[in-house]
């Protein structure tokens, strides 16, 4: 006589999983007969020092893969998460041992092109990938094999004659794991390879809950170049599930990057004689910004940098989140303009301003300078007429802590008025 409600408790599975649950669990002797609960007893069941490779589908499916930062970019150094969600598709939930990605890794031809610039424009905004759904069976390889002759087990306590445990076992499963004559492994179904590389991405201790799961993923990028990630794999005991080949492709890129100055006006038009503001933008890359780091601004002959009491520096993080910010210590002589950097990490933006004022030049009109016996006093810049604006460059030469070399800037000022004077005389005064 059956218990009541034994059917709740039994484990009732589809054909498309039984098959490779009865495969994966019973050992190769046809008349043995090994008890086992679908979660915790799978191990015990399957031959140490072996690996069973079986098609993921028929365990679970994989849904969606979301990236943070979603733009599926990040510097050397930086910390990428990678959050998938897997459906399961066993009616209990399944202690997984460890649930790997294995990953390709390339540097392209064109790395030069893999700026932080250059992908953030090129890559997705949204950082999610969603998967077909998989109806796909065994491999085709597989149809050779013959029926599985299933039966269900159950094990009852003596005392009270309850359910302890139910199960199923494969009484012909020494027809799809059979030893070789001339060899003591085990021949197993062939159709799914398991890669094995130095890059991957590794989950461990992980409970495969009926249904959807999400499991996160983090690794800290160490080298630049591209990310492709290629398999799937879920381990239990000595049983590995295999997705062969994710797709769509999903790719994630590494940048490294050098430290950058940008010297920019913060007015469409910079005016001569006029105090005008500038702004400076340190992007520090791969180098970190210590106390003491400072720009070395060689003064140009007409231009004055000046020194606001109240300047600051802001530090941003590569997500132009706000780190920190301090005072500018400004230091000037009549040759260089020392400003001192904040301390800021790699992969940061340090941001300040300040004002300069370009002395205007004494006017001049091309061969009538000889004659009105003003020559124009030598100096590093020079006029341009441009549509009747007159304009004047002044470069600055400016040495960074991260280089030997020096950065060479050039801001243009425009005239914003400019008058003549002329003296009419006749007769002897």
């Amino acid at each position: 006589m059956e218990e009541p409600g034994l059917s709740a408790r039994v484990v009732h599975v589809t054909a498309s999983w039984l098959s490779l649950l009865s495969v994966m669990l019973l050992c190769p002797r046809p008349a043995a007969v090994r008890k086992y609960d679908v979660g915790s007893q799978w191990r015990s069941c399957v031959f140490a020092g072996h690996k069973i490779v079986l098609p993921m589908h028929s365990f679970a499916q994989l849904r969606d893969l979301h990236f943070d930062p979603c733009n599926a970019v990040v510097h050397v150094g930086g910390v990428l998460s990678i959050e998938i969600t897997m459906y399961s598709q066993m009616p209990v939930p399944v202690h997984v041992e460890q649930i790997v990605v294995n990953v390709h890794f390339s540097i392209e031809k064109n790395s030069y092109r893999k700026t932080a610039e250059w992908l953030t424009k090129h890559k997705t905004a949204n950082g999610i990938i969603n998967f077909p759904p998989e109806t796909a069976a065994f491999p085709v390889s597989q149809s050779s094999l013959p029926a599985l002759e299933l039966h269900e087990v159950s094990e009852r306590s003596p005392s009270d004659n309850s359910l302890n445990t139910t199960g199923i076992i494969c009484r012909n499963v020494h027809m799809l794991l059979r030893r070789q004559d001339s060899s003591s492994s085990l021949e197993m179904p062939s159709g799914v390879a398991l890669e094995e590389g130095p890059h991957v991405l590794r989950c461990s201790l992980v409970t495969l809950e009926p249904g959807a799961n999400k499991i996160t993923f983090r690794t800290q990028a160490k080298e630049p170049g591209t990310y492709t990630l290629r398999q799937l794999c879920a381990s239990v005991g000595s049983v590995w599930f295999v997705l062969p080949h994710i797709y769509p492709v999903v790719q994630y890129d590494v940048y490294s990057q050098e430290p950058q100055l940008h010297v920019e006006p913060l007015a469409d038009s910079l005016l001569a004689g006029i105090p005008q503001k500038v702004k400076f933008t340190v992007t520090t890359g791969h180098y970190t910004v210590k106390n003491g780091d400072s720009l070395q601004l060689s003064n140009a002959e007409a231009m004055l940098i000046l020194c606001p009491v109240e300047s600051r520096a802001v530090v941003y993080s590569n997500t132009r989140e706000q780190s920190s910010d301090a005072a500018l210590r400004i230091q000037s002589s009549d040759k260089v303009t020392s400003i001192s950097l904040p301390a800021a990490p790699a992969y940061h933006v340090i941001e300040f301003e300040l004002e300069v004022l370009s002395l205007p030049s004494a006017p001049a009109l091309g061969g009538e300078s000889d004659m009105l016996g003003t020559p124009e006093p030598h100096r590093k810049h020079k006029d341009k007429q441009k549509t009747g604006m007159v304009t004047t460059d002044h470069k600055v030469s400016i040495d960074c802590p991260w280089s030997i070399y020096s950065t060479v800037i050039a801001l243009t000022f425009s005239v914003p008025f400019r008058t003549t004077h002329a003296l009419l005389s006749s007769g002897t005064r």
